[in-house]
C-alpha cells in the first residue's frame, strides 16, 4: 500500500520500538489515545505513552529530473503520562518519573538503530529522507480528581517529522 505521508507508518514503528525498550517495561504504549486518559483500567498501567493528533504542511514543491518531490513537515503529538497512587502522592516524584519516561522516548529518537529501522521499513523506506526530532513540550501536573491525594503528571511532546517523497 502506498503512503503519501509518514504519519501512520512512523507512529506504528515508534509504538513497536518503544514497547521493546527495557526502560519502558511495564509502561503501556498505545498507537491511539485512550477514551479516558485518567482511567487507569483503560490504560492498563499507571504509566502510559500514546500518540495523538498531528499538524503538518506540504511545502516546497520541487521540480527535479522531470519528477515531483513534496516536502512534508509534521508535528506529531506524543503524550507521556504518570498517574500517581497513594504511595506515590508527591508531585516531585511523579514529575521525576515522567522525566525518566521522556528520557526513554528521546533516547529512542536519538538511537542509530531507530534511524536504520526507519530506512529499512517497507513504507518509510520509499521516502527520500526522514528526520525525526523533538520540538515542543507542554507539561500538565496536579492532583488526580478521583483520589484527592495522588498526583499525576503528563507531557505532550511534539515530535517533528521532516520528510521528502518523490513521485516519478
Amino acid at each position: 500500500m502506498a503512503h503519501g505521508t509518514t504519519y501512520s507508518a512512523l507512529k506504528s514503528l515508534l509504538v513497536t520500538r518503544l514497547k521493546a525498550r527495557i526502560g519502558l517495561n511495564g509502561v503501556t504504549v498505545r498507537y491511539q489515545p485512550p477514551i479516558d486518559p485518567l482511567d487507569v483500567n483503560a490504560l492498563g498501567s499507571r504509566e502510559a505513552i500514546w500518540f495523538g493528533d498531528a499538524d503538518g504542511l506540504f511545502d516546497n514543491v520541487v521540480f527535479c529530473d522531470g519528477g515531483l518531490r513534496f516536502d512534508e513537515s509534521l508535528l506529531l503529538t506524543t503524550v507521556i503520562q504518570v498517574l500517581g497512587a497513594e504511595s506515590l502522592d508527591d508531585q516531585e516524584q511523579v514529575d521525576r518519573r515522567i522525566e525518566e519516561l521522556l528520557f526513554e522516548v528521546l533516547g529512542e529518537l536519538a538511537d542509530d538503530d531507530f534511524r536504520i529501522a526507519v530506512q529499512d521499513d517497507a513504507t518509510l523506506g520509499v521516502f527520500d529522507y526522514i528526520i525525526v526530532t523533538p520540538e515542543t513540550q507542554q507539561w500538565t501536573v496536579g492532583r488526580l480528581p478521583q483520589s484527592g491525594k495522588a498526583h499525576g503528571a503528563g507531557i505532550e511532546l511534539g515530535i517533528r517529522v521532516e520528510s521528502r517523497r518523490g513521485y516519478p
